[in-house]
């Protein structure tokens, strides 16, 4: 009964259902979670399935490399909790070997242990993250009511002396001390694209765990009404859902894949290019573009670039930027994306990337403005996707004509043919194609 009501519960839950299909990983990482606490309570009353918890443990890493910091602590409490020690120790021992052996594996392939995520999450200075306090918030904000009932329920059953029968101890201690710590974790990191609240989607499960059985316990006597209540909310859940049949869910996803408008912008430019294999092209998003056009792809934001990637947590601003720099004049790019968003905008900066600062990201683009980029237009996508092309390359006529030839191109420049970006320290002028082509 408690995991049909936990079901439920997901289903209904607009963050959980948001994430289906777009985040797999993350309902990976609540299916790891969810095994980790059953393995707790069935290692208290059987004393077995350690080493199958070490391999989930070990496969939630592979997920989602937080959670070796993450059920780290948890498993100090199985220790606790479990009579063999010996043999608890000994199943951690080869754990740890496995562990260290894809940690030499990954170094000798990537030549480094962590991933570019790691580097852009946790490069703030001191203790808490002002975006992880903020997206932490947020989310006990949304699920207030949830928390507030949980705990007014919690402290009835404890009157009513129905504490003890209410669940396991060892459920809630481990999902406790699990969730503790992804806050404490979050508060701390720059919790990047967290869109629906993913990287606490543990949280989301505990808090519907407990739910479950706390609405178990109440209905205890009247199991017949709460089956119909859940049966209510289910049809009710269903009818408002815009997707009615689940089998309809992989043509709509495809649907949603080939209306997106960076998959589009992607395949324009890999059919219209003649060898779009050797184009560079630059931009601070490595999700669609590069998988629906087949060029040589640098991500300016560093998720997909790990020497960028490890620029952000650098202190010293001259020397980051012209590191950044040096790296980028290193490939040249043919395209590169100066710009996101509105042209009128001021003192932009590349939020996600190394560049945090105005005065780093204007002498990065005053770099490009003075080594032969010019402003060849703009792209109405999610957003507008101002672009400069590099007139020293051997593709740069081609390119222009593609680009200008693309049903959502617009020419931003101004009367005197320049395509300005403003910034307190002084504009960035780049000079429009169409007054650079013969």
């Amino acid at each position: 009964m408690a995991a049909i009501l936990f079901v439920s519960f997901c289903f209904i839950d607009k963050n959980i259902t948001g994430i289906i299909g777009w985040t797999f990983e993350t309902l990976l990482n609540l299916l790891c979670f969810l095994i980790m606490i059953y393995g707790c309570v069935r290692i208290k009353t059987s004393q077995k399935g350690t080493l199958l918890l070490f391999i989930i443990y070990f496969i939630s890493i592979l997920i989602r490399p937080e959670n070796i910091v993450i059920f780290s602590p948890f498993l100090l409490y199985v220790l606790l909790i479990f009579a063999d020690k010996i043999k608890y120790i000994r199943h951690f021992i080869y754990f740890l070997s496995v562990f260290i052996a894809y940690l030499l594996v990954k170094y000798l392939i990537f030549g480094d242990i962590f991933p570019t995520g790691f580097y852009r999450k946790m490069s703030s200075p001191g203790l808490l993250n002002k975006d992880g306090i903020l997206y932490v918030k947020d989310f006990l904000l949304e699920y207030k009511f949830h928390i507030i009932f949980i705990i007014l329920a919690t402290i009835g059953f404890k009157i009513l002396k129905k504490d003890e029968k209410f669940i396991d101890k060892n459920i809630i201690i481990s999902s406790v001390i699990i969730c503790f710590v992804t806050i404490l974790f979050f508060l701390k990191s720059n919790p990047l694209i967290g869109v629906h609240f993913r990287y606490l989607i543990n949280i989301m499960g505990m808090i519907y765990i407990l739910m479950s059985f706390i609405i178990i316990q109440i209905f205890s006597n009247k199991r017949g009404v709460l089956l119909a209540g859940i049966a209510i909310l289910q049809i009710g859940k269903t009818s408002a859902n815009v997707r009615n049949n689940i089998f309809s869910f992989i043509p709509d996803t495809e649907t949603q894949i080939n209306q997106h408008k960076y998959i589009q912008l992607g395949k324009y430019f890999n059919e219209n290019i003649k060898n779009p294999g050797d184009i560079y092209f630059a931009f601070g998003d490595a999700g669609a573009i590069p998988y629906s056009f087949s060029c040589k792809f640098i991500d300016l934001n560093g998720l997909s670039e790990p020497y960028l990637a490890k620029l952000v947590s650098n202190k010293n601003s001259s020397l980051k930027t012209e590191l950044y720099i040096r790296y980028l004049n290193k490939y040249k790019p043919d395209i590169i994306v100066i710009l996101n968003g509105e042209e009128n905008q001021k003192n932009p900066v590349l939020l996600h990337g190394p560049l945090q600062k105005p005065n780093e990201y204007r002498s990065f683009l005053k770099n490009l403005s003075e080594n032969g980029y010019l402003y060849g237009g703009t792209i109405k996508a999610y957003y507008k996707l101002h672009i400069a092309l590099n007139k020293n390359s051997k593709n740069f006529e081609e390119l222009s004509n593609v680009l200008k030839k693309y049903s959502q191109y617009e020419n931003l420049s101004d009367h005197s043919g320049k395509f300005i970006i403003n910034f307190d320290a002084g504009n960035i002028q780049f000079n429009s194609i169409n007054t650079n082509l013969k």
